[in-house]
């Protein structure tokens, strides 16, 4: 698949791109985080199955790929240049204190 450009993915998904712009922000040399959806929720102010759904639409356009790490927390990496091969993966992590 390939992505798309930001501009669209603004004009389509403003809110998505509101979600975008948090995980290159928080995102490390490699271009990846780890976050749990309850963090992004609140960081957003929205609800954990909101971020599940903008979290799907940026897949969708190409511009992330997620991996699972545990329940509802997940690997982001943005794309492109691509998704990290497992073995030089790194990432910053962004969990709720009770997670």
């Amino acid at each position: 698949m390939t992505s798309a450009p930001l501009s669209k993915v603004i004009a389509k998904a403003p809110q998505a791109a509101r979600l975008y712009e948090l995980l290159v922000r928080w995102a490390t040399p490699t271009r990846s985080v780890v976050a749990s959806q309850p963090r992004l929720a609140a960081e957003l102010g929205v609800n954990v199955r909101t971020v599940m759904r903008l979290t799907a639409t940026l897949e969708e356009l190409g511009v992330i790929a997620k991996r699972t790490v545990g329940r509802g927390v997940y690997a982001y990496t943005l794309t492109p240049p691509g998704v990290v091969d497992d073995k030089s993966f790194t990432a910053s992590v962004y969990l709720e204190s009770d997670e």
